[in-house]
């Protein structure tokens, strides 16, 4: 589905969850309409408020260790 980013206004191909009535979402779309990773984060500080940071990748060396514990 078209869509305009919710930051900048540039058209973008967006996946819908559904067509509106099959679920509760009622037809949103699955990732955030944004065009770009600047975008994205400015959509994100926009939603949860200026302090929002991206998360940190979680350590996969130190968590395989834990495992093999």
């Amino acid at each position: 589905m078209k869509a305009n980013c919710d930051i900048c206004g540039t058209e973008i191909d967006v996946q819908m969850c559904c067509s509106g009535y099959m679920c509760g979402c009622q037809g949103m779309p699955t990732d955030p309409p944004v065009c770009s990773s600047e975008c994205c984060d400015k959509y994100m500080k926009k939603i949860h408020g200026e302090d929002w940071e991206e998360p940190k990748s979680p350590d996969i060396d130190g968590l395989l260790d834990m495992c093999k514990e």
